[in-house]
């Protein structure tokens, strides 16, 4: 594509190329030019240097040998990029197979897809944008389709990936989100004070934005939780009092909430915590 990170690369390689014919013994090097650049045929050049046509095909092949020597390394690392690009289109077109069979409840075969290309390692701060968005899906698909066969707390390790992967790319609503999940299921999972900090950070950047909505939502989700720290029969009047303060604080946000289906449903949530 024209992008300009491409047309930056195609004129670097240009350039180094260009510098290996420099390079080449003057012989070679005028010959080379002659045919490629300036289009000459054999006889051509023959006629402009005053030589044989037999000499001028050696040269020509000489030359060709020479700079095929020098420029092997540039189309190793072509063939390297060409054999990445298409592991990573095949990755991306896995996961989409993954995410089909999830949707028809076939996780057995979704998790046996993912695994394929989970079994590596990956060293994440050299992936490309793209590549992290396609390896960030995968974990994705390998959470959802494993979820509720082998456990939550086995499966945090894909949040945790999640997670780490939106740091990297920085989006911020990319960020606000995972710390969202990441602590909704850190309170599944019961690890209060871990969920909190994650909550804190998703909350942070929500109200950085003035994402009304997110807001909300953290705050409902905290206001349960502390409600579920109560003793039966709600006798931790502290522990109702900080959770009536964060519904009465998200219900402060009643009018932009009711401006969408989702807001409202969060707005009937809310009301009916706070009953």
């Amino acid at each position: 594509s024209n992008s300009p990170e491409n047309i930056f690369l195609r004129r670097e390689k240009s350039t180094e190329i260009m510098e290996k014919i420099t390079a080449l013994p003057e012989k070679y090097r005028e010959t080379v030019l002659l045919h490629y650049f300036a289009e000459k045929s054999i006889a051509e050049i023959s006629q402009i240097l005053d030589l044989p046509e037999g000499t001028v095909k050696f040269r020509l092949f000489e030359g060709r040998k020479k700079l095929k020597k020098e420029l092997i390394h540039m189309m190793n690392e072509e063939k390297k990029f060409i054999e990445r690009k298409n592991i990573w289109e095949k990755i991306k077109n896995s996961v989409k197979e993954a995410n089909d069979l999830i949707r028809k409840n076939d996780t057995k075969n979704a998790s046996d897809i993912c695994d394929e290309y989970l079994n590596e390692e990956y060293d994440l701060k050299s992936l490309s944008r793209s590549e992290l968005e396609i390896l960030d899906r995968l974990y994705g698909a390998k959470f959802n389709a494993v979820r509720h066969v082998e456990g939550l707390e086995e499966c945090m390790k894909y949040l945790e990936k999640h997670v780490e992967i939106a740091e990297i790319l920085g989006g911020e609503i990319g960020m606000m989100n995972a710390y969202s999940l990441y602590s909704t299921e850190l309170s599944n999972l019961g690890n209060a004070e871990k969920c909190e900090e994650y909550r804190s950070k998703a909350e942070d950047i929500a109200r950085k934005l003035g994402d009304t909505q997110n807001i909300a939502n953290i705050l409902y989700w905290s206001a349960i939780d502390l409600i579920g720290k109560t003793e039966d029969g709600g006798a931790n009047e502290e522990l109702l009092k900080e959770a009536l303060e964060k519904l009465e604080s998200a219900l402060s946000y009643k009018e932009q909430l009711l401006e969408t289906d989702s807001g409202k449903l969060t707005y009937s949530l809310l009301v009916s915590a706070q009953k």
